[in-house]
């Protein structure tokens, strides 16, 4: 009896060394696949993959945005195939949203979005990033854009015309007194290049859009 308790406290011993490896090997595999986890912390990172300054940042947009826990508030975009099932629904919110088994969570597929967005990520190397096929990232990518559009459209981007009147310069007020945006006002003289391309792109408009 105490030979078999003794093999048996050995070879749980084993296992639990062994288990303690795997967990290692485990650790060190994740820390070399491509994902937002992997860059969270690293405000560097995060700026060049995304444009953001940091995590914060990040998360607060993703919640914004509120795609739900599973992306059940995103409106996932069929391929032609996949929209053939789904003829004889009336509308577009009447086609099932989970359809296929989702691959990624939201916010991986809000990184994978944005990265595309930044730095112009083709979309077979983001395939092989996540090891997904290149038509889950092109439907990953048409249905976060087109869900950022409808989400981000809301904020207000002009301000008031009472908080314009409120800030607008005296001389500016006497002058232009219906002005609600100035559209680039900056003009620097310089020496015009040969080049008719590098010359248009030297060309500066002021635009003043009345109320």
């Amino acid at each position: 009896m105490t030979k078999e308790i003794l093999e048996i406290t050995t070879s749980l011993a084993n296992l639990k060394l062994e288990l303690e490896e795997w967990t290692c090997c485990n650790a060190a595999l994740q820390a070399r696949v491509f994902s937002v986890q992997r860059f969270l912390q690293s405000y560097k990172d995060m700026n060049f993959y995304t444009g953001f300054p940091d995590r914060s940042v990040f998360e607060a947009v993703f919640e914004y945005l509120e795609p739900g826990k599973e992306g059940e508030n995103i409106n996932y975009w069929h391929s032609i195939e996949d929209s053939t099932v789904h003829t004889n629904q009336n509308c577009e919110e009447n086609i099932p949203k989970q359809g296929r088994p989702r691959l990624l969570d939201p916010k991986e597929e809000f990184f994978l979005t944005i990265c595309r967005l930044r730095q112009g990520f083709k979309e077979e190397h983001l395939s092989h990033l996540y090891n997904i096929s290149q038509t889950t990232v092109s439907r990953i990518i048409i249905s976060w854009i087109n869900f950022m559009f409808l989400k981000f459209s809301r904020i207000p981007v002009w301000p008031s015309r009472a908080k314009i009147d409120k800030h607008m310069p005296a001389d500016f007020k006497a002058k232009y007194p219906s002005t609600r945006v100035i559209i680039d006002c900056t003009e620097i003289r310089c020496q015009m290049p040969r080049s008719l391309r590098l010359n248009s792109e030297l060309s500066v408009h002021i635009k003043i859009i009345p109320h």
